[in-house]
């Protein structure tokens, strides 16, 4: 849970900064592709690192490992669609918030 918190707020906080640099809707929306990008590489590199250690070819036992061992810092198979869309959103947000604040910083 912890790598999905921290993967979340650096989406946001990426997309933030670098659409808050020019307040221009290009780089808004690449500020916000690479707020998804900080997300991914933290969220899915978490549970790549955790998986190759604990290697299992059962789901069943994997999704065990992942809960006894990983409980602070790794999520459930089942909860990787709704995380990512949460980091699609939250970059989105941080986009949108970074391309505002630049608006009407130089307006």
């Amino acid at each position: 849970m912890i790598s999905t918190l921290a993967s979340v707020l650096l989406a946001f906080l990426g997309a933030y900064l670098i659409a808050r640099m020019k307040p221009h809707l290009l780089v808004a929306v690449l500020g916000s592709f690479a707020g998804l990008l900080i997300f991914l590489m933290i969220f899915f590199g978490s549970h790549f690192i955790f998986l190759s250690l604990l290697y299992s070819p059962n789901p069943e036992i994997e999704t065990q490992l992942v809960i006894r061992f990983g409980q602070l810092f790794l999520v459930p198979v089942g909860w990787v669609p709704w995380i990512v869309g949460l980091g699609v959103v939250m970059s989105g947000l941080g986009g949108w918030a970074g391309w505002v604040s630049g608006k009407r910083r130089t307006a």
